[in-house]
């Protein structure tokens, strides 16, 4: 009895200073994921109005409804067009803000699934309920149809997915639920990113977003073969992470590269947040800084309620 206690507390020390390890960093992802929020519901949109043949900033207040003045209803143009502008202007607000108020409040566990269940909820209801007012603020490159929302989605967590289990097998944590996580994940990229390479057309089949496509589908299979090890390969995981870094800092690139020489219809300079550069930058900034942040949420919650279950059952 006494041979068990001395054995056993030894590993209940070291899970506790692991588990606090692993709250001290999801919290901190918790943080830096909110304030990113908050900027992308601060940072205003310059939109070009084709009436007034000028650019106008759009304020978060503005897409709340308040303080717009003809020229900027004008580079807007959402008077005539109904739509759930609030609700989608407020929910990165509303979002940051709880997860900045529970992130010391709540257990380990509860705040990763709380973070899961936030950054999947909200991408879901952005890709998916309110895609269309995201196309009135001129971000182009969010989904033109509900099916296509539902894609971006899958793919989000499909890249969620690999980059929990490509951490998780780094931590040495319970090989099989990490290489299950990484062969679906990795799968859903694959086929969902080889439609697109594909299927595209128009500002989405542009050669930057075709490299993006690429370097999905090559994250894909690298999740795949992650998944055939049975055991971590340090190398693997590392081309992994650094693929997966290539395609985050590679797809707002792509974006605004393929939006700023796209040519669009009259109206598109209106609803679509043409008429330079500038513009199609900060709509591009403000785009992934919400989107990210969200994706990001979901993946650390995710990687954190995984990685506390896996180790306490070592």
């Amino acid at each position: 009895m006494l041979a068990v206690q001395s054995e056993s507390a030894p590993a209940a020390e070291g899970y506790a200073d692991i588990r606090e390890e692993i709250y001290s960093w999801t919290q901190q992802g918790a943080k830096i994921s909110a304030w990113l929020l908050l900027g992308g519901f601060s940072l205003p949109l310059l939109k070009h109005s084709v009436i007034f043949n000028s650019s106008a900033l759009v304020w978060p207040w503005n897409i709340l409804g308040f303080g717009v003045d003809a020229q900027g209803a004008a580079a807007m143009a959402t008077f005539s067009i109904p739509g759930h502008l609030a609700a989608w202007g407020l929910l990165p607000a509303i979002v940051a803000t709880v997860i900045l108020a529970v992130r010391r409040a709540v257990s380990l566990r509860g705040l990763a699934a709380a973070m899961f269940l936030a950054g999947t909820v909200s991408l879901a209801l952005m890709l998916v309920v309110l895609y269309k007012e995201a196309e009135i603020l001129g971000l182009m490159f969010t989904p033109p149809t509900a099916g296509a929302g539902i894609m971006i989605l899958l793919v989000a967590v499909g890249g969620a997915f690999v980059a929990g289990a490509n951490h998780l097998r780094k931590r040495s944590c319970e090989a099989k639920p990490a290489r299950a996580l990484s062969g679906i994940g990795g799968g859903l990229i694959i086929l969902l990113a080889a439609l697109q390479l594909f299927a595209s057309s128009g500002g989405w089949a542009a050669w930057s977003m075709k490299v993006l496509y690429l370097l999905l589908i090559g994250y894909g299979i690298l999740g795949l073969l992650s998944a055939s090890r049975p055991e971590p390969e340090d190398a693997l995981l590392q081309r992994n992470s650094f693929v997966a870094r290539a395609v985050l800092w590679w797809a707002p690139v792509a974006c605004f590269v393929a939006q700023n020489w796209q040519t669009d219809p009259f109206t598109g300079f209106v609803t679509g947040g043409g008429g330079g550069a500038v513009n199609i930058l900060i709509s591009v900034a403000k785009c992934f800084l919400i989107y990210y942040s969200f994706a990001f949420l979901m993946a650390l919650g995710l990687t954190a309620y995984l990685e506390q279950a896996l180790l306490k059952n070592k």
